[in-house]
């Protein structure tokens, strides 16, 4: 081995705080007391999570509701006869109806008769 190495310098030594094991035994069981139930923090972590659980349980029903359905949107803006047949489409209690879409330039007023049978309509240009 080499003669420049000096072992009796290569760890510093430390005298201990005043006090000695005692005061470290003090100040261990100073740290060791019982925290209350109730602080701060865990009243702040608990606020928060039980409003997440709110927001969410409010949220949640808006998000579960179904979409519309493309296909009963077209058939119910087309008003095609055909799609009652396959119940689409709810039967209109008169024999003459007219479309949304035409209601801007046709009317149609049904005419009383003295005959229950017999339905009598009249069809009007609006224009």
């Amino acid at each position: 081995m080499d003669d420049n190495i000096r072992f009796e310098n290569l760890f510093e030594t430390y005298d201990p705080p005043e006090g000695g094991v005692q005061g470290l035994r003090e100040k261990l069981d100073s740290l060791e007391t019982k925290k209350p139930f109730f602080s701060l923090p865990r009243i702040a972590l608990v606020t928060s999570f039980a409003i997440a659980i709110l927001v969410a349980v409010a949220l949640i029903p808006g998000l579960m509701k179904p979409r519309s359905n493309l296909f009963l949107e077209l058939v119910k803006k087309s008003e095609n006869p055909a799609f009652i047949k396959y119940g689409y489409l709810e039967r209109n209690e008169e024999a003459v109806s007219v479309p949304p879409s035409a209601k801007s330039y046709l009317t149609v007023k049904r005419v009383e008769t003295s005959n229950e049978n017999v339905k009598f309509y009249l069809v009007e240009s609006i224009e």
